[in-house]
Parts: structure tokens; C-alpha cells; sequence
């Protein structure tokens, strides 16, 4: 997870995190530090930089844990909520 570590991709996070009211995303029996490291992981696949290896990681870090798999299926489906209130005309919210 270095690379999801990167100080560029924690503030992306952070700023995001910012910006959503927690009464609209709060997923339920999940620690928020993990919560946290599945926005990161998203925003870090999400980029250009993201490779194979980086899918394997996030895959293994899913792995780990019921906890890690349902903070990135909640993140995954927040970002694909938020892509489609942005682009309401878009057929594929996690292409945006």
C-alpha cells in the first residue's frame, strides 16, 4: 500500500473526505481508518498511474478482510453515486 500512501493521493483523500457530510456516507460497522484506506485505494486506481500490481494489492488488501471488502464495495458504490448526481447522462459511473 506505499504507493496508496503517497502524500498526493492521502490529501486527494482527505479533501474528498472533507467535502462529504458524514450523514450522507457513514457506512455502518466499519472503522473510519479503513473507510479511509478504501478512498485511498480507489483514488490511487482511479489515476493513471495505477498499474497490475496495484489491482493485486488492492485485491489482497480486500482479502484481508470482510471489514477491508465492504469498506471498498461501500467506497466503490459512493464514487459511482456521486459520478452518476454529476454526470446524470453517463452509462458507466466509474468510467467518469
Amino acid at each position: 500500500m506505499a504507493r496508496v500512501g503517497n502524500p498526493i493521493v492521502r490529501r486527494a483523500a482527505n479533501m474528498i473526505w472533507k467535502a462529504v457530510p458524514e450523514s450522507l456516507f457513514h457506512p455502518a460497522n466499519i472503522s473510519p481508518g479503513v473507510v479511509d484506506a478504501a478512498v485511498r485505494w480507489v483514488i490511487w486506481l482511479r489515476s493513471d498511474a495505477a498499474d497490475e500490481r496495484d489491482i493485486a494489492a488492492f485485491t489482497h488488501w480486500c482479502a484481508r478482510s470482510g471489514e477491508h471488502e465492504r469498506a471498498a464495495l461501500e467506497v466503490i458504490h459512493f464514487w459511482s453515486l456521486l459520478a452518476m448526481a454529476i454526470h446524470p447522462d453517463c452509462d458507466d459511473p466509474l468510467a467518469s
